[in-house]
């Protein structure tokens, strides 16, 4: 202390600034022993390290974070464009190339066959595979270093080691990465190597229950479930309400419950179905970072009205035909040991299509009380404002009023197959169904 205050005022000034040198150079030699098996951050460069056998640290990467490759992985849910953003996606690869992007997920082609209808051509990049198989079997969320997650990260290198920015989409990863340890485990396998943006899909809950019921429902011969009779191992289809609407109520949608899981360890962004632009638009220009061509190209086809959608058809038909069936097999109108479930479904459709000339809103309907679609909007809107509050505080009016649009529509009703089968019109036709050969 005697010595300090002997010395010259220059020379004060010169020890000051070297203890203080010292002192932040032991700071940040603490810090990294400290940062063992964790990630350390300084002036935008993110280093990674680990202890070797003789207990030496090692730098394994220092990327500065601003030059990191982008990671985009949309996670769908299901009934929220994801289809129909795979298949613009699967068209913009020439454009995502020149922004340094590469698509590596679900592939559609669309054609249309010699009668008009529309195939989709689906192939599964070797990425995708990966990316899918990865957390199946639940080993990589115990272990990020397991075999599974080494695969995916090796494919993922060589876009990296190329500086190629990717986007996976795949709506299954929101059904089999369910838990938030699943992403913990590949936020440790990707070793902070990535900008990584996840994107899930948000349509409004009163649009998106119907669709995603009936996506469920939809027959499929490979399902036994749906193309055998009651008692023969097949079951019956049902309404939106009670029961269904019930079971979602406590569950809310896919959307918040992937929020809840992936929010905790990567950012996230909604892709809103509800914007002004087109869902590709939506995603290349306000998702997608640093994508100026492809976002260019897509707004100029919004201005020509080109954009792909898919799976748009009507999907309650054929339910409103099987419920039919179903009703009359169990009230002996239909012998079940004669005609297959889908045999009857199909001439019910014919008769009330082409003989009686009608649709299935011509049928006699049950629709939802006024308190169950008061429960269900409500259900939409509190659903948006936790979620979107933006678009909540200025949509809904807008959201109220295309509710009650569908309500009048009718897209909540069911068949009422009881009194189907007690009109006139349709106790004849089961007369004749039921002596065919």
């Amino acid at each position: 202390m005697l010595y300090y205050f002997h010395m010259t005022r220059v020379y004060r000034l010169e020890f000051v600034l070297t203890t203080i040198t010292l002192l932040a150079i032991c700071g940040l030699v603490f810090d990294q022993f400290r940062s063992i098996g964790r990630t350390y951050s300084l002036d935008g460069v993110r280093q990674i390290y680990h202890t070797n056998i003789s207990g030496q640290i090692d730098i394994l990467q220092s990327i500065p974070f601003d030059r990191k490759p982008h990671l985009v992985i949309h996670v769908g849910p299901s009934k929220t464009a994801t289809t129909s953003l795979q298949t613009s996606l699967t068209q913009f690869q020439d454009y995502l190339a020149a922004d340094n992007y590469t698509y590596s997920g679900r592939y559609y082609s669309p054609f249309n066959d010699e009668r008009g209808n529309l195939h989709l051509n689906p192939k599964v990049s070797p990425l995708l595979k990966e990316t899918t198989d990865m957390l199946k079997k639940r080993k990589c969320s115990l272990n990020p270093r397991s075999l599974c997650c080494s695969s995916f990260k090796t494919m993922l290198d060589e876009y990296k080691d190329r500086g190629q920015n990717v986007i996976i989409s795949e709506e299954a990863i929101n059904h089999i990465w369910v838990r938030p340890t699943d992403y913990v485990a590949v936020q440790e396998a990707l070793q902070d190597e990535w900008r990584v943006t996840v994107v899930v899909g948000y349509r409004r809950f009163y649009e998106w229950l119907p669709s995603y019921k009936y996506q469920q429902d939809r027959l499929d011969h490979k399902v036994p479930w749906k193309t055998e009779w009651p008692g023969q191992g097949g079951r019956p289809l049902e309404g939106l309400f009670p029961n269904y609407f019930r079971h979602w109520r406590q569950l809310f949608s896919y959307t918040d419950s992937a929020l809840n899981n992936i929010g905790v360890t990567f950012p996230v962004k909604l892709l809103n179905l509800h914007d002004e632009t087109s869902v590709r638009s939506n995603f290349l220009c306000n998702i997608v970072p640093d994508a100026p061509t492809s976002c260019k190209e897509s707004l100029d086809r919004d201005q020509r009205g080109a954009e792909t959608t898919i799976n748009t058809r009507s999907e309650t038909s054929s339910f409103f035909y099987d419920t039919i069936a179903i009703a009359a097999a169990q009230t002996g109108l239909v012998d079940v040991n004669k005609w297959r479930r889908g045999e009857v479904v199909k001439a019910i459709q014919i008769h009330n299509e082409e003989v009686l000339n009608c649709t299935v809103l011509d049928l006699e309907l049950d629709c939802p009380s006024e308190q169950q679609l008061k429960e269900f909007l409500q259900l939409s809107l509190d659903l948006e404002k936790n979620l979107m509050p933006a678009l909540f505080s200025t949509g809904e009016v807008e959201h109220r009023a295309a509710f009650y649009r569908k309500v009048e529509a009718k897209a909540f009703c069911w068949v009422d197959a009881e009194a189907v089968l007690n009109s006139e019109r349709w106790k004849d036709f089961f007369s004749h169904f039921s002596l065919k050969q």
